[in-house]
């Protein structure tokens, strides 16, 4: 997988990574021995009563019997110390086979109260006000300044003293490879990701439709899937609907599926491939109509010829956002895409 990656078969990394990745395994292995120790123990643990519990009875009764000078055990007594075994075995296995799940349990209820007595989550993005938008002194849909970005809490910044504004109605490409932070840029972007150094994100909009490269969608029909589940009286804004459907190049792809826009995306989208998953994506986030559209290199996954065709219809001179002046970025490492398409970005 990593040697058919472009970016690393054109730096000639495969090797590299391939010995990085496989010692990384190696040493996972070593790590997690602890662990399947432990699972070994728990079930010798619970089997011992099984095991040991008959034999090691007549052993004792046995020896006791011996040192007291006393007769052997006879028939009725075997069979009579065999029921009374089997009837005790079963509940002291499984008292010994619930210490573990108990003991786990404790911990999830211990995760489960940290989190109920967090502090609540703020967003730590501004608004732009909107009399000052009104008046034409801010014509940023987004601007940042100053922001240090990491993925996770505990990692370094990724992405360090970063400031920029996004005009309004314009589409704004983040280029660059794997790894180099797009996605962390769009989480900023969301509120997601905090900054520990004093930078401030302002949006004109809070309310901003995301759709990234692998989407999550929920087991329901297309149709649903785009526009959501509509309750009793309500009905989907069937023009709209259609727009979004031909600006995401979906309308083949429905009329050649039995069921059309009815049929059902399956458990984990397993009914859909994974050009045909993004795309749904999409036009779910076109459909929301909101005034800001984050992208995460959703094109990722389609041919080039439905690549051409969804650029221009959403962000060519005609498309779909361009008309209704949405303001989008657009994270991609398909450093040709400006040029090639020619966007007005």
């Amino acid at each position: 997988m990593l040697a058919e990656m472009r970016s690393v078969k054109m730096m000639g990394l495969s090797p590299v990574l391939s010995a990085i990745v496989q010692d990384q395994r190696v040493q996972e292995t070593r790590r997690m021995a602890a662990a399947r120790w432990s699972i070994v123990w728990q079930n010798v643990v619970q089997n011992l009563p099984w095991a040991v519990a008959p034999s090691l009875t007549f052993i004792i009764y046995v020896a006791q019997a011996t040192a007291r000078g006393k007769s052997s055990i006879d028939v009725t007594q075997a069979f009579t110390a065999l029921s009374i075994i089997t009837l005790l075995t079963d509940p002291a296995s499984k008292l010994l086979s619930a210490i573990p799940s108990t003991a786990a349990s404790l911990g999830c209820f211990d995760r489960i109260q940290e989190f109920l007595v967090a502090r609540p989550r703020t967003d730590p993005r501004f608004a732009a006000s909107p009399s000052r938008t009104a008046q034409g002194q801010d014509a940023a849909a987004i601007s940042m300044q100053n922001m240090s970005l990491r993925p996770v809490a505990t990692a370094e910044p990724i992405l360090s003293d970063v400031s920029f504004a996004i005009p309004r109605g314009s589409l704004a490409m983040v280029i660059g490879p794997v790894g180099s932070g797009k996605s962390t840029l769009l989480k900023g972007l969301l509120g997601e990701v905090k900054d520990q150094n004093g930078g401030s994100v302002t949006v004109a909009s809070k309310q901003i439709a995301l759709c990234v490269q692998l989407p999550w969608l929920p087991n329901t029909t297309i149709r649903e899937a785009i526009a959501g589940y509509m309750e009793e009286g309500q009905n989907v804004d069937q023009a709209w609907y259609r727009r979004c459907l031909h600006a995401c190049a979906l309308d083949y792809d429905l009329d050649r599926l039995a069921d059309g826009e009815e049929t059902r995306v399956g458990s984990a989208s397993t009914v859909l491939s994974g050009g045909q998953r993004a795309r749904i994506a999409l036009a779910r986030a076109v459909y929301a109509r909101t005034d800001i559209m984050l992208l995460d290199d959703v094109l990722g996954a389609l041919d080039t010829n439905t690549q051409a065709t969804i650029m221009s219809r959403l962000f060519g001179d005609e498309g779909l956002l361009k008309k209704r002046n949405v303001t989008v970025v657009l994270a991609t490492h398909a450093s040709e895409w400006p040029c090639l398409y020619r966007l007005p970005c």
